[in-house]
């Protein structure tokens, strides 16, 4: 009875908790502003994530407005949510914390966010 009590909390993170897009967005965001399009911020996102080797799965759907939001989740739990909005110079990015976000991802999001990419 012990053991379950401990891990509850870790239960509840993987399996519970579901939240929907709208309500991830309830949170403050935090901004960027990226020189680059938003097909280039994603692309990065992706390549960084995959570079750190977290156990978290990435989506990406498009948004009206010709961007895109990509989702990083652990199960069915979004743990965050980031929108790429085009710009006419590059793209507005918006980052939304759910839970647990470290601070390799903050990282990843400031790089991704503000960097030129795509420039050799």
């Amino acid at each position: 009875m012990k053991n379950f009590l401990c891990l509850a909390p870790l239960f509840l993170i993987l399996f519970g908790c579901s939240a929907t897009p709208d309500k991830v967005r309830t949170s403050p965001p935090r901004i960027f502003e990226s020189p680059s399009s938003p097909e280039l911020v994603t692309s990065c996102l992706y390549e960084k994530y995959d570079g750190i080797g977290m156990l978290a799965f990435l989506s990406t759907v498009p948004r009206g407005d010709g961007g895109k939001t990509v989702k990083v989740a652990i199960n069915t739990t979004i743990k965050l949510l980031v929108d790429i909005s085009p710009k006419v110079a590059g793209s507005t990015v918006r980052s939304y914390e759910n839970f647990a976000v470290l601070p390799q991802e903050r990282a990843i999001i400031a790089e991704c966010g503000t960097a030129k990419l795509g420039i050799k």
